[in-house]
């Protein structure tokens, strides 16, 4: 198995660990509470869920990164969001270099071609989190092994005391397994590849962010029966995780990981 795929699959199932063990502790009265919903947001969670997902909206996303640990150091250098109304996209999309505060480690650069020199000039991540919150807000989030993305961007926004993102998300690496994907591969090429889906500039996060949309739309599609709402289809999804990111507590303890 090659590396940084091994690095992602030991990711999920830390934070698959992690999740289960923080709604135990909560459930119990052992732990006090959950992060705080960020004050920007409209997030209307239950109405999400009750949305047919052909009118629901959408926000594909996508970082790069100086490494796999939010919380060993690492920071966000890219980050892409793409807007789809229903299973279509609208053209509206959200992206940026950012300076990471950090030197960018050669191996990393060797993943995502960014460079210091090229986020010299670059918006801190900070500087761009509350756009980052609008043009998120009252959609749902979908990414390919979203957790990843999740964690460092749920850091930036506990860093500014604003909680974490309380959106529903759908990982599209999961609804590859919904439909009926092998489990030996899981990464967004073997994916697309799988589904006949081009890939548009990979390891760039517009156009990983625009390859996730394309198999997101997919699968669901293939899901929809015209009246599948969005509570139903990530049902349907992440169960295949153990998980049921259905109450906005459960979703908001959902953490992250990925490269690929």
């Amino acid at each position: 198995m090659h590396f940084h795929q091994l690095r992602k699959e030991l990711a999920e199932i830390t934070e698959i660990l992690r999740t289960r063990c923080a709604l135990g502790l909560k459930r119990r009265g052992l732990l006090s509470a959950y992060p705080a919903i960020p004050r920007h947001s409209r997030v209307d969670y239950e109405r999400l869920l009750r949305t047919p997902i052909r009118q629901a909206r959408f926000v594909v996303l996508d970082t790069e990164t100086t490494g796999f640990e939010p919380y060993g150091g690492d920071e966000l250098v890219q980050v892409a969001f793409v807007e789809y109304l229903g299973l279509v996209p609208t053209g509206r999309e959200l992206s940026s270099l950012l300076h990471p505060r950090i030197p960018i480690p050669q191996r990393s650069t060797e993943i995502h071609g960014i460079t210091d020199s090229m986020v010299a000039d670059a918006p801190r991540a900070g500087e761009l989190i509350d756009t980052i919150i609008e043009f998120t807000d009252d959609a749902v989030l979908v990414g390919h092994h979203i957790a990843f993305d999740l964690r460092f961007l749920n850091r930036i926004t506990r860093r500014h005391r604003l909680g974490e993102l309380p959106n529903p998300r759908i990982d599209t690496a999961m609804l590859h397994l919904a439909t009926g994907g092998g489990r030996e591969h899981i990464g967004l090429d073997h994916v697309a590849a799988t589904h006949a889906i081009a890939i548009e500039g990979r390891h760039d996060a517009r156009g990983d962010a625009r390859t996730c949309g394309h198999i997101f739309a997919h699968l669901a599609g293939r899901l929809d029966d015209g009246r599948l709402t969005v509570g139903e289809l990530i049902e349907r999804v992440h169960p295949i995780v153990g998980l049921s990111p259905h109450h906005p507590a459960e979703a908001q303890m959902q953490g992250n990981h990925r490269t690929g």
